[in-house]
Formats: structure tokens, sequence, C-alpha cells
């Protein structure tokens, strides 16, 4: 059991431990792994039920059949009951646990079987709508918040045997309760958006209900469901490609701004937000940092030739202090002139992020060492670096290779 600023928490399973400890008023907790892969066993039967039943129906039909169970409803009761039914929550201990190591040690076949029997003994509870993300094979579920004195408060406990797996039946037909637990994700990918800019959303929307539960906007922080992180994005240009980009006819600053994301291996936004104090032609450096403060970092970086023959005309023209500028002032965006410049160049897979990349690989095929790209790509672990690029390098795995040279 651990303690919660709202109560007590209990685990829907046993899961392994993450090793990050939290103290609260004196008191420890230590904290679990809640993805699936790290999932030991279910130890207890939890549906949780806003108002689709009554608390009342429920219990007389665990009491009928004999089953030991704890029924509450939540802290919110009093302002949430519908005429339709309660808010609540059931529990019901399992007779003994649901082990993972049974269903082949596999995780995800385990967690499928879990939701097919918590779904089919549901349906003997006559419950008809579920919240699923009671049903997650890794779940932590908190007892309620104390009631005001004029809450109309119910918690039940009845008396009788644990549940075993067994008389819990198979819902084979799991597609209708998969869906209403994707709608989130669905509905983004219907707007058109890839799953990596959906794993990024909505990291920033669990990440803000985190910090409003810390800080006592709210109760509890939903369970955020995120498509899987997709693999990185290979795609980089060769130079044929890089030369079929550059001869393209463009505005200006954008065609300034390929030249300074190529040569630099800057971010987007940092190109966009260079001014020329911090191009130094006498020491032939480009300093990309703006001041303290960015999430990502930035790096200080030579100008190739090219880049300050580039930059020597556009400091002659320049009408403000931003080196990418449009109309005397600074540039937000160039993605819609980026994408036009693209598509004349008969490269329609491309994007500005993709010339970072691009940089970073050409740096790797001429031999250039892994720690130096990542100066040069301001990475706080070169470890990264790696992950991205050495496997362009010429001399990548080439020890590893020598020792399966057989006669």
């Amino acid at each position: 059991m651990q303690k919660s600023k709202e109560g007590t928490a209990l685990f829907f399973n046993e899961t392994e431990l993450t090793g990050r400890v939290l103290t609260t008023n004196g008191e420890k907790q230590v904290f679990t792994y809640r993805g699936k892969a790290h999932a030991k066993s279910v130890t207890e039967f939890v549906a949780d039920i806003d108002g689709t039943d009554f608390i009342d129906r429920v219990r007389d039909r665990i009491c009928e059949m004999g089953h030991f169970a704890v029924l509450y409803t939540t802290h919110s009761h009093a302002r949430k009951r519908s005429e339709n039914g309660d808010f609540f929550r059931i529990i019901v201990p399992l007779e003994r646990p649901f082990l993972v190591e049974e269903h082949g040690g596999n995780p995800g076949v385990a967690a499928r079987h879990w939701l097919s029997r918590y779904v089919g003994f549901s349906n003997v509870l006559g419950i008809e709508d579920l919240d699923l993300s009671a049903a997650k094979f890794v779940q932590m579920k908190y007892m309620p918040r104390r009631a005001s004195s004029d809450a109309q408060f119910k918690h039940y406990m009845v008396a009788g045997r644990a549940l075993s797996v067994e008389e819990m039946p198979v819902e084979e037909n799991l597609l209708e309760f998969k869906v209403a637990g994707s709608t989130e994700r669905a509905c983004r990918r219907q707007t058109g958006l890839q799953d990596g800019t959906i794993w990024t959303q909505l990291g920033k929307l669990r990440t803000c209900l985190n910090w409003a539960e810390k800080t006592g906007l709210i109760d509890r922080a939903p369970y955020i469901e995120r498509p899987s992180k997709p693999a990185p994005n290979e795609r980089y240009l060769n130079r044929q490609e890089i030369a079929q980009l550059l001869a393209v006819e463009c505005a200006p600053h954008t065609k300034l701004a390929i030249r300074l994301m190529l040569s630099t291996a800057a971010r987007v936004t940092a190109v966009l937000e260079l001014t020329w104090d911090r191009v130094g032609f006498e020491r032939g450096q480009v300093n990309l940092r703006a001041g303290e403060g960015q999430r990502k970092g930035r790096a200080i970086v030579p100008m190739t030739d090219s880049l300050r023959a580039a930059l020597v005309d556009a400091r002659k023209a320049a009408l403000s202090d931003y080196v990418i500028e449009w109309a005397g002032g600074p540039v937000n965006s160039i993605k819609k002139g980026f994408r036009a410049a693209a598509v004349d160049a008969g490269l329609l897979d491309v994007s500005p992020h993709v010339l970072r990349h691009t940089a970073a690989v050409h740096m790797a095929e001429a031999g250039v060492a892994i720690e130096e790209i990542a100066q040069f790509l301001s990475h706080s672990d070169s470890r990264i670096t790696a992950s991205v690029c050495a496997r362009y390098s010429p001399e990548h795995l080439r020890k590893a290779a020598s020792a399966l040279e057989f006669d």
C-alpha cells in the first residue's frame, strides 16, 4: 500500500520497482513501473463505473454470487451523480494472482487475456459501460478522498469468498472496447497527424496533468495512452539532392535558411532566431546560442567558405538585426517556403529537420569522430549522436567486423 495526498493507493497488480522514492510529509513512497512490460501479476479485479449503474444493485449481485468485495462511491459522487447511476469503484480480490509467467512470460499476451476476462466478468455483473482506464494491465487506483459531511457517500464491504480467474468468462469480442480506449489517438490520426507528432503532443499533455496533480490543481492525473514512439526518421540528402535543393529559385531568406541548416546542422528554430551580432566574420564562427534557457542545446560552429559568402551578401542587404528576415522583420516560419523549394527540387519527403540529419550523416561518412559530431549538434551525450548517425561512419563496427574475417 502507498500513501498519497488524497488517501491510500492500492496497486492493481504487482510490478517492478523503479527505484524512485518520493518523500511526502515525512513518508516515503517507492514508485513502480507502470508499463505492462514490467508487470508480474494481477492481484485483484477492479471496475470503475461512472454514472451507468447503481452501487446498490451491483452490491446485491455480488452478494448473490457470494464473493468478497469492496464497493465505494468516488469523492466526486455528490456533485457528479447522474439520474442513471452512481460513480463508484468495485474491488474484488482474486483467489490467487493472475501471473504473467503462466502466459508464456509475455506481458502483451497476458494483458490481452486479462482484458478479455475483465470485460467478461463485468458482463456477468451486468455492467455495460466500463471505464477502461482501470483495465490497464498496470494501474494504480486510489481510495476516495474524505467526503464532506453533506455528501451522499456510500462504502460497502461484502463478505464472501475470493474470485478465481476461471470464474471470469472470456469476452471474445474486444474490438468495441478497444476502440473506446483509443479515441483520443484515433481522433488525432484523423486530422492527419503522424504518430511521432501524436506521441509528442500527448506527452506534453501528460506532463501538464502530472504537474496539475503535484500542485494540487486536480486530485488525480488520468492515464494518457500514447502510440509507440516511432523510430527516428533516417531520411537524409545525398550530395546530388543537396545540389538540387540549393539550385532552386526561391525567396532569398528561404535559400539562406537552407544554407545555414546544411552548413551548421542547426535546428530551424535556431536559424530563425539567429541575429547578426552572433555571426563572427573575423573568427569565422556562427554562435547559435540565443542566451540561457533553451530546452535543447545549441552550439558555436565554424563557418564554411560557401556559408561565409552567403552571409556576407546577406549582411550587405540586411534591414534588421535578424539574419533570416523578410520585409525588414524576423521570420516566424519558413514551412511554406521550404516546402515549395523541396517540391521544386523533386524532394517530396524532406522537412527542415532532414537538413540537420543530413549534416550529421555527411560528417559521419567523412570519418569525423562521433564526439566531434556531438559537439557540432550540441548533444549533451555522444551516445545520442551515435544512435543516430554512427552506422554511417566508415569505421562503425569495423573492429567488430575484423573479428569475422575467416580464411
